[in-house]
């Protein structure tokens, strides 16, 4: 048998017992599945992963439109009393001079993905607008770090990709 052999269990077993890595991989995962959903959304002609720290995690080209950059969240497992999913919506470190650095802000990126696998067991998105978040309470011109995923965001991408060209003025 060969060294390589029982590595899978291996690593499976020290993603489970590593609380950060299992969330990491749980992102990964669910940006792969919304690279492949959107991918196959009528009309998109660009679809791409990013790796970038800190930065969005997939490029969209929808229609004849300019790219989109779409942040992949996932939700809790628990809902709100409303039954809603809920957001965890920060980066996991801040600069130690800017501790808002840890907010989002409402122009990093065009479109916010909410992966409802943890509730649905699907890998269903919800899409919202950044700018229609909620805002920080302390943090000025950042949004809340308590995200709600209710029946304002949009189940279809292609109704979200054509309000973000619409608020940039541009026709596809």
């Amino acid at each position: 048998m060969g060294i390589g052999q029982n590595l899978g269990p291996m690593v499976l077993d020290l993603i489970a017992g590593a609380r950060r890595l299992k969330m990491a991989v749980r992102g990964w995962v669910a940006e792969e599945h919304l690279r492949a959903a959107l991918a196959n959304v009528p009309g998109v002609t660009h679809c791409e992963r990013l790796d970038d720290d800190g930065g969005p995690d997939l490029r969209v080209g929808y229609r004849s439109g300019p790219l989109l950059t779409v942040e992949c969240k996932n939700v809790a497992r628990e809902t709100d009393r409303f039954g809603n999913p809920k957001i965890d919506f920060q980066r996991t470190r801040a600069a130690k001079s800017d501790p808002c650095s840890r907010y989002y802000g409402p122009t990093e990126f065009d479109i916010v993905a909410a992966c409802l696998h943890a509730v649905t067991t699907r890998w269903d998105f919800r899409f919202a607008l950044p700018r229609e978040l909620p805002a920080h309470k302390i943090c000025h011109g950042r949004i809340a770090s308590n995200v709600r995923v209710d029946g304002q965001w949009l189940v279809d991408a292609r109704e979200m990709f054509n309000r973000v060209y619409a608020d940039k003025g541009v026709s596809v």
